[in-house]
C-alpha cells in the first residue's frame, strides 16, 4: 500500500479532517460530499445542485413551457377550422343584441271641426305644389263639432285637384275682430294677410311668416293696385292708410288710395252696396241705355266696348231679363231672359251673382221651386253655352258675386265655395261643410 507521505487525512476539497481505515483506498467527504481517492485521483465536486444553479435551470423551462402551449393552442385552432371547413357548414353566426324600443304613443287625433269658407269673400289663387293646377287660399272658420264647440278664424289654403286643406294660420286678435278683418292677397310671389292689429307676409307653400307690420288701427281693406308688381294697399280705420312693400317688408304712407283701390261713394250710379271692390268689374245704374220694349233695365256692366245690362220683364211679372249693347249702339246685340226655359220657373228677382268677359256672360238664376243655376253665353249672340245647377243652393243664402280665376269659376256662398269649369260648367269641387 503506498504510503500516504506528506498527506494529511483532510479534504482535499474543503480541508474537513476524516479518519483512516486500514486497506481503504476510497473515501467520502461527511462535509462536502467529495469524492477522495488515496492513490493520487483528484477530488470530484460534489453533485447537489445550489440554489443558483437550480433557479437558472426553471428560468430555462420557462420559455419552453410557454412555446409548448402555443403550440398546443395553434393546433386546436387548426383541427378546429379543418373540422368546420369538412362540415361544408359556415361557422355559427353571434345572435344580434336584442334591442328593445319603447312603443310610440298614438298620433293626438285632430280636432272634428267643419270649414266654413267665408261668402263675402273671394279666393286667392296660385299653384303652391307645382303641379301646374292653381291651389285655393282664403278666410275660412273652423267650427269645433263637440259640445259646446269653439270657432277659429283661419287663411287656409286647399289643393286644387283634391280640395284637401294643405296648412292654415290662424290671425291673431279676437276672433270677432279676426271675423271682419282678415283678408288675402298675392303680391311678388309671396301671400299678404291683414288681421285686426297688423299685416303679415306668408310663404305661399307652406303659410310661414316671413314678416309683420303692426297697423296704428283695424285695416277696413286689402287692395292689390293695378299695375303695382310689388305693394299692396292697406285701408286702416283711422285714415292712416299705407303702401306696404312685398318684397322688402317696409311701409309708407298712402293715404289717398290708388284710383283702382278706391272705393266707389254711394250715389245715384251705385246699383249695389254688396258687390266686392276686388271683382274687376263694377255694377252702375244703368243711366242713357237705349230703350227696348218690354224691359226694364236693373244694372249695367261694362266690358271693353261692351254693355250687359239686366233687368225684368215689364209690363207683367217681372221676370229676369239680359240684354247686350256696343258702347255706343242704340240697338241690342242680343235680348231676352236670362235662361232658355219656361218664364213660369223663373224666380223673379234679379240675381247680383253676374260677371262679364270679353268673349262671355256668367249668370247667375234663381228658379221658384228652390235652388239657383248658373248659365255661360256667348256675349255677342246671347247663345247657351252651358247652364248648371248650383249644388246646395237651396240652403242657406245665395251667391252675390263670381270670380272668374285662371279658367275657373268660383261660386262663395254659405259655408260653401263651389269651382267650376268656366269651358264646360262642370263642377271641380268644393271647399266647405255645413252639417
Amino acid at each position: 500500500m503506498p504510503s500516504l507521505g506528506a498527506r494529511a487525512a483532510r479534504c482535499p476539497s474543503c480541508k474537513a479532517p476524516f479518519s483512516l481505515v486500514a486497506g481503504q483506498t476510497l473515501y467520502t467527504c461527511g462535509y462536502c460530499g467529495a469524492s477522495i481517492d488515496l492513490n493520487g485521483a483528484p477530488a470530484q465536486a460534489p453533485l447537489r445542485p445550489t440554489q443558483a444553479s437550480a433557479s437558472g435551470s426553471a428560468s430555462a423551462a420557462m420559455p419552453v413551457m410557454v412555446i409548448t402551449a402555443l403550440v398546443c393552442i395553434v393546433l386546436g385552432v387548426g383541427v378546429s377550422v379543418f373540422l368546420l371547413l369538412d362540415s361544408g357548414s359556415p361557422p355559427p353566426r353571434a345572435a344580434p343584441p336584442r334591442v328593445v324600443t319603447q312603443p310610440r304613443p298614438p298620433p293626438a287625433p285632430l280636432p272634428a271641426e267643419n270649414i266654413h269658407w267665408n261668402a263675402s269673400d273671394g279666393p286667392v289663387v296660385m299653384d303652391l305644389n307645382g303641379d301646374g293646377t292653381d291651389d285655393i287660399i282664403g278666410h275660412v272658420s273652423a267650427i269645433s263639432l263637440q259640445a259646446g264647440g269653439t270657432s277659429r278664424e283661419l287663411v287656409a289654403a286647399f289643393d286644387g285637384k283634391t280640395f284637401a286643406k294643405l296648412w292654415e294660420v290662424a290671425p291673431e286678435g279676437p276672433a270677432s275682430d279676426a271675423q271682419m278683418r282678415t283678408w288675402v292677397a298675392k303680391q311678388a310671389g309671396r301671400l299678404v294677410m291683414t288681421e285686426p292689429g297688423a299685416v303679415r307676409i306668408l310663404e305661399p307653400a307652406t303659410g310661414r311668416n316671413l314678416g309683420r307690420v303692426p297697423l296704428s288701427d283695424k285695416p277696413s281693406y286689402l287692395c292689390v293696385p293695378v299695375g303695382n308688381l310689388h305693394s299692396v294697399w292697406v285701408e286702416v280705420e283711422d285714415g292712416q292708410h299705407l303702401e306696404f312693400d312685398v318684397q322688402s317688408g317696409t311701409s309708407r304712407p298712402a293715404l289717398k288710395p290708388p284710383p283702382s283701390c278706391a272705393a266707389r261713394p254711394l250715389s245715384e250710379q251705385t246699383c249695389s252696396m254688396f258687390r266686392p271692390r276686388a271683382l274687376p268689374t263694377r255694377c252702375e245704374e244703368p243711366r242713357r241705355v237705349p230703350a227696348i220694349a218690354g224691359f226694364t233695365p236693373r244694372m249695367l256692366y261694362r266690358v271693353g266696348d261692351l254693355r250687359l245690362v239686366i233687368g225684368v220683364r215689364s209690363p207683367g211679372t217681372s221676370v229676369p231679363m239680359a240684354a247686350v249693347f256696343e258702347e255706343r249702339g242704340t240697338k241690342p246685340l242680343w235680348h231676352g231672359l236670362v235662361a232658355d226655359m219656361d218664364p213660369l220657373r223663373l224666380a223673379e228677382d234679379v240675381s247680383e251673382a253676374v260677371e262679364v268677359t270679353p268673349d262671355a256672360v256668367y249668370l247667375g238664376y234663381g228658379l221658384k221651386e228652390g235652388g239657383m243655376r248658373l248659365t255661360r253665353r256667348d256675349i255677342r249672340t246671347g247663345a247657351v253655352v252651358w247652364d248648371v245647377p248650383i249644388p246646395g243652393s237651396k240652403d242657406g243664402s245665395p251667391p252675390s258675386a263670381l270670380w272668374l280665376l285662371g279658367g275657373r269659376m268660383y261660386v262663395p256662398h254659405w259655408t260653401w265655395l263651389d269651382v267650376f269649369d268656366i269651358q264646360t260648367g262642370q263642377l271641380l269641387g268644393r271647399i266647405g261643410k255645413w252639417m
